[in-house]
């Protein structure tokens, strides 16, 4: 309801109102994966993934 309002005011144009939406989703998206994606990578690289990197580094048996 604001958006249309701030819209129909003429306090902002539409392209500026929709460039807001996707960036405050885009934000939100990012906000809400980051966590799981750092506790992904930190795992990976110092714990379950050590064991499969030491494989690929040693070639085949």
């Amino acid at each position: 309801m604001v958006t249309l309002e701030r819209i129909q005011s003429g306090a902002h144009y539409p392209s500026a109102v929709a460039t807001g939406a996707v960036i405050g989703l885009t934000s939100d998206l990012l906000t809400r994966r980051a966590p799981r994606l750092i506790l992904r990578h930190w795992l990976w690289q110092f714990g379950e993934g050590q064991e499969d990197r030491r494989k690929q580094q040693s070639g085949p048996a």
